[in-house]
């Protein structure tokens, strides 16, 4: 495996990929927030979250992509059988943020999603905030963001993917994050 450049991970680190999401309340609802900082332009991160060849590069294809209204997205590194997730953008400032909702099929609760890039002297920073509204499936969204964001980085820092394994992903980060979001008896899951 690479060595992706993640806050807290040594650049030589290149063994069992390590859990970098961290849970933050925001207005009495919980988040799990990521960063990776990665050498390259404004404009190459940009495009790898607006660019639909890009974007394909990494995560998965886009339907459409409006302002007005919702579009499928499918995640294409996780196998070839899934249904395709709804997002709908709530807000976009060029070459900043990107405020998105995602709904999986069936679900009643939509995700929020919160996408902002800052600069850090010579390299771009990646913050990515999700809202998590259901604690029972955060170690499956959790590690998934991993996986998909150490792509990202891989993608704009021209490094192999091959060793980015989804699987390996999942085995050695889902038991973080469900310490991180125990599901609590009693309580409603949506």
């Amino acid at each position: 495996m690479h060595a992706i450049t993640r806050p807290g991970v040594p650049a030589h680190a290149d063994t069992t990929p390590t859990a970098t999401g961290r849970r933050e309340r925001r207005d009495g609802e919980d988040w799990l927030v990521y960063e990776r900082r990665i050498h390259c332009s404004a404009e190459e991160l940009w495009a790898a979250w607006t660019d639909p060849e890009v974007l394909a590069r990494w995560v998965g294809r886009t339907e459409q992509g409006k302002l007005d209204g919702p579009s499928d997205f499918y995640f294409t590194f996780e196998g070839d059988d899934l249904l395709p997730m709804t997002y709908t953008l709530e807000h976009v400032e060029v070459g900043r943020s990107i405020g998105v909702s995602t709904r999986n099929p069936g679900d009643e609760s939509a995700w929020q999603l919160e996408i902002d890039l800052l600069h850090d002297a010579d390299v771009m920073v990646l913050r990515v905030a999700q809202l998590v509204v259901n604690p029972a499936v955060a170690p499956s969204i959790a590690t998934g963001w991993e996986y998909y964001l150490d792509r990202l980085v891989a993608v704009l820092e021209r490094r192999p993917l091959a060793d980015l394994d989804y699987d390996e992903y999942f085995l050695s980060q889902a038991e973080h994050y469900r310490g991180m979001f125990p599901v609590q008896p009693g309580r409603k899951l949506v």
